[in-house]
């Protein structure tokens, strides 16, 4: 028999990929940092993942093969931890529903402890890079598509540490329930290094100036920015009230303007930066109306096929069949050979 979902995919092809992804790790050499970042963020991927025995599976290859690995240097597995420990850290603090995957990730984080201690007594302690301004982006993400994700790899290599922030409920709409989103959310970025999940207990409501208040003490030394549209600009009540201490007219913005709609009235200008290319936004503004930005147009398309293929493998589909999942299988394993003849080929 077919057996649930779980068990099924122990006996498929998907957890022998995440070892072969291990391998790949441990063989690539030290100067193919491009090709790592990738497999890395196939193995976060896979961190990320709802169904629990894909979780545990990359958990287990990233924190005991690979951090565990006798072949890999200290020095190559320091750049490995420096580059994903805070995607690590706000994955694992995602909900999970099993007791198993519990008592699997402490183990595994024992793995990446014994790294750790053995890293900081023979090389020392690690050079941490110097923290990225902050942009915080809310909204429903109903769903998290390609548009929402292009602004986030825009204002990313901007220099910024982006934090979705996926909101629980909106009277104007009628969402998905939020945990689903939230997954949704959580998987597409899995891979995108400096994009992260908020924190699901940590409420922000941009009218609440005690919440703005307590989001920038959450970032000390930090620059903090708030990544809106400029229709919720334009529109939304927050910006409508009155200025106080705190309110989200004291905070820096980046502003993108969606297709179609009107720029903004002009007005005061807000920007110090007057580099026309760039869409971040230093100083504020005491009229949240009167901002002056840049179009930031962002358009996306994406193939039909594509995007049911990548549904499919990642089980984003309520497709049960055997055979869809057969040929799910095989469609991810052909996708991750070609990939790695690509990498090998760009190294």
């Amino acid at each position: 028999p077919a057996g649930p979902p779980g068990q099924r995919a122990l006996r498929g092809p998907g957890p022998g990929a995440f070892y072969t992804l291990g391998e790949v790790l441990e063989s690539l050499p030290a100067q193919a940092n491009s090709a790592a970042r990738r497999v890395l963020g196939c193995l976060m991927t896979g961190v990320s993942h709802y169904r629990e025995v894909i979780h545990r599976t990359a958990l287990l290859v990233l924190c005991r093969e690979v951090f565990g690995s006798p072949t890999l240097s200290l020095e190559r597995k320091g750049d490995f931890f420096l580059l994903l420990h805070k995607k690590l850290l706000t994955i694992l603090s995602e909900p999970r529903g099993e007791d198993l995957t519990f008592f699997s990730q402490a183990a595994m984080l024992n793995h990446l402890y014994r790294f750790l201690v053995q890293y900081e007594v023979q090389v020392g302690p690690f050079a941490f890079p110097p923290p990225k301004p902050a942009a915080f982006f809310p909204g429903t993400f109903d769903p998290f598509t390609l548009s929402h994700k292009g602004i986030v790899h825009a204002i990313r290599d901007l220099g910024f540490e982006v934090y979705l922030a996926v909101d629980e409920f909106s009277w104007s709409k009628k969402p998905q329930p939020h945990m689903i989103r939230r997954q949704i959310v959580n998987l597409s970025i899995a891979g995108d290094f400096h994009i992260h999940l908020f924190p699901n207990d940590i409420p922000v409501n941009l009218s609440n100036p005690r919440d703005l208040r307590r989001l920038r003490e959450l970032f000390p030394g930090q620059e903090v920015y708030l990544v809106v549209g400029s229709d919720v600009v334009g529109h939304a009540s927050a910006y409508q009230a009155a200025l106080s201490d705190w309110s989200v007219h004291s905070m820096d913005h980046i502003i993108f303007r969606r297709a179609g709609q009107p720029p903004l009235p002009e007005g005061k200008e807000l920007l110090h930066d007057k580099n026309p290319t760039h869409g971040v936004y230093e100083g504020a503004s005491d009229k949240a109306e009167n901002f002056q930005i840049p179009v930031l147009t962002l358009l996306t398309a994406g193939i039909v096929g594509l995007v049911v293929v990548g549904l499919l493998a990642c089980d984003l589909l309520p497709i049960h069949l055997t055979l869809f999942s057969k040929v799910g299988d095989l469609l991810v394993m052909g996708t991750m050979f070609i990939a790695f003849i690509v990498m090998g080929a760009s190294s």
